[in-house]
């Protein structure tokens, strides 16, 4: 199994902790009323604040700039000022339905993974990961740089949930907990089923 955490400080180089402070980590957890995930702050104390191949972007909880703090407050801030019930989204372009039950909500972190099938199914060799928050979620659809075509798996860093689906949105299987399955089923405008175990 891929060490994922040792491939990416393999891949930034040497751990600076330049900011490394427990208590920042306490303090904010405290405010959030959550712990962020340990592999998360690891990478954070080891390179932050720091912005990477101009997409990922490290704030660290110790940094007058750059603070994580502000910056989680921040756009939770400004999710909650978007007018949701005005946008006339439809239930599955409603990003709600997944952050109500993400840690972060629409700052959760995630990653998301586009299969190379859409490509013509020239290059396994050089995967395709994306990283960001849930909110920055929506852009990966139709997406100019992957020919139009959704994320074949896109899920949270801690790993609590993870979506799965064809590439053309045909269909689409959800793995998480208990009370965003239960969500999905219940909800009067999803087409959802219980799926078995396989054994």
């Amino acid at each position: 199994m891929t060490d994922h955490l040792a491939a990416v400080t393999a891949m930034l180089g040497p751990a600076r902790n330049r900011y490394a402070d427990p208590s920042a980590w306490d303090r904010l957890h405290a405010e959030l009323g959550i712990q962020l995930p340990a592999d998360y702050r690891f990478l954070v104390d080891a390179f932050a604040p720091a912005q990477i191949n101009g997409h990922l972007y490290l704030h660290h909880p110790a940094t007058e700039r750059w603070n994580l703090g502000r910056q989680i407050q921040g756009q939770i801030r400004a999710w909650s000022e978007v007018p949701w019930d005005d946008l006339d989204l439809d239930a599955d372009e409603d990003p709600r339905r997944v952050t109500a039950h993400s840690p972060l909500g629409a700052d959760t972190p995630c990653l998301a993974y586009c299969s190379p099938l859409p490509h013509g199914a020239e290059d396994f060799e050089n995967l395709r990961i994306r990283t960001g928050t849930l909110a920055d979620a929506k852009v990966l659809y139709d997406h100019p740089e992957e020919d139009h075509w959704s994320p074949s798996n896109l899920w949270s860093r801690d790993r609590s949930w993870i979506v799965c689906t064809d590439y053309d949105l045909w269909a689409t299987k959800v793995a998480g907990p208990v009370q965003l399955v239960e969500a999905l089923l219940d909800d009067t405008e999803i087409e959802a089923v219980r799926l078995p175990w396989a054994t």
